[in-house]
């Protein structure tokens, strides 16, 4: 059994196609055959995404990992006090942010931005840690 995910970032939404392999087990005669089922699955990830710099990117292992991000203080004079009542959001990474234009560790969409920041600053400090999501599979056996 494998599940293999690809992640895609188009505007402000990022895509998962998720390919699922699903092993059947018929029973027939005492004998166990193996049947392979294969779907994909166009799912919407939503808005609440970022791109990651290259340190964190890692030739795209970070891709499709949540992460906790944190807004904990001002870059500059011009908001001093930028961060909402509710400072943390989860994010997927689901692009890369390439050097030189990358200004930090992590560039956020701009709801996931509004949503811990006053967004007319345009820059903030923040602390974030990789988000683990656990997943529940189930098998199913038909005999």
């Amino acid at each position: 059994m494998a599940l293999h995910t690809y992640v895609s970032h188009i505007g402000t939404h990022a895509y998962k196609i998720i390919e699922h392999i699903i092993l059947y087990i018929v029973s027939d005669h005492n004998m166990f055959n193996y049947i392979l089922i294969t779907a994909s699955v166009f799912q919407d990830q939503g808005v609440m995404i970022a791109a990651a710099n290259q340190d964190l990117w890692q030739g795209g292992a970070a891709c499709g990992k949540y992460f906790q991000v944190t807004c904990t203080g001002a870059t500059n004079q011009g908001i001093p006090h930028p961060c909402t009542d509710n400072p943390t959001v989860t994010v997927m990474i689901t692009d890369f942010c390439p050097p030189p234009g990358c200004k930090g560790d992590l560039d956020l969409s701009h709801e996931a931005f509004s949503t811990i920041a006053d967004p007319r600053a345009g820059g903030i400090k923040i602390s974030y840690e990789e988000y683990v999501i656990n997943y529940l599979f189930f098998i199913s056996f038909i005999f």
